[in-house]
């Protein structure tokens, strides 16, 4: 383990990927992932998006007795589940129903929820 403070602390620079424009920016230490992983994570925030617009729809019309909405936490989710091993273990908690979006391959049905 390292004492090192300029190894243990964040960098007082932050770092960015892509432009204000969508242009892919050059990091030193952090490449973007390949498209298709890209494309994986979007479809997996739409459908995360979905399914929590749709429970919360049914809370609304008492469908649904309580739904804690996940809104705005959805990329943190699926961005968390995108880079779990095969071994990993997810402990989803109280509103991380976006996790079981999940990625390529992780993903649990809408209906399975």
């Amino acid at each position: 383990m390292t004492r090192d403070a300029a190894l243990l602390l964040p960098s007082t620079e932050p770092v960015t990927l892509i432009d204000p424009d969508g242009h892919p920016v050059p990091h030193v230490g952090h490449d973007l992932p390949d498209p298709q992983a890209l494309v994986s994570a979007y479809a997996a925030l739409i459908s995360a998006r979905r399914f929590n617009d749709q429970a919360n729809a049914l809370v609304r019309q008492g469908r649904l007795a309580v739904y804690p909405s996940s809104h705005g936490q959805e990329a943190c989710q699926v961005a968390c589940v995108q880079v779990l091993d095969d071994g990993d273990w997810l402990f989803p908690t109280y509103r991380d129903s976006a996790a079981h979006a999940g990625g390529e391959g992780r993903e649990a049905a809408c209906r399975d929820l």
